[in-house]
């Protein structure tokens, strides 16, 4: 049973990895090519930071996310954050809203710690819960939800 599950859990990783590669980072891409941003996330090498996407929140934790947009970034010189964005795939309902705390958790300490950070975001695919999507728009935290079932999720 625990092997089973193992392989399930390891299964909707690499489904998660390939929606934040091939669907979350494309479409993050162009809106960065159309507003001049740079984008930062973990398919990039960025001698700038190290292995993750690290910002400090308010109390000075060190956060990971997903991707961030920054003005004047490069590679080599971390820019102005002006957006966060957390991204995932869900392959069942099951703790939905856990996951909504968690992310919106994570993001919404950035409205105080970098004022200039004027979009949050998350985007989601698979089975997230209505309750979870209302908790997350709840926090003024932007949605884009792909649902399991469409466009071949």
């Amino acid at each position: 049973m625990n092997q089973r599950a193992s392989a399930g859990h390891k299964l909707g990783q690499l489904i998660g990895d390939w929606f934040e590669q091939f669907f979350v980072l494309p479409l993050l891409t162009s809106v960065a090519d159309e507003l001049d941003l740079f984008l930062d996330n973990r398919f990039i090498e960025r001698p700038a930071r190290g292995e993750k996407i690290i910002w400090k929140d308010t109390d000075g934790n060190e956060v990971d996310y997903d991707f961030v947009l920054e003005l004047d970034g490069s590679r080599t010189q971390i820019g102005i954050p002006v957006a966060f964005t957390e991204s995932f795939w869900r392959r069942g309902s099951r703790h939905s809203k856990d996951k909504a705390r968690d992310d919106s958790g994570k993001l919404r300490p950035t409205r105080a710690a970098y004022p200039t950070a004027r979009f949050l975001g998350i985007v989601a695919a698979g089975d997230f819960t209505g309750p979870a999507r209302e908790l997350v728009r709840g926090y003024e935290i932007d949605l884009f939800y792909v649902p399991k079932g469409s466009q071949g999720f």
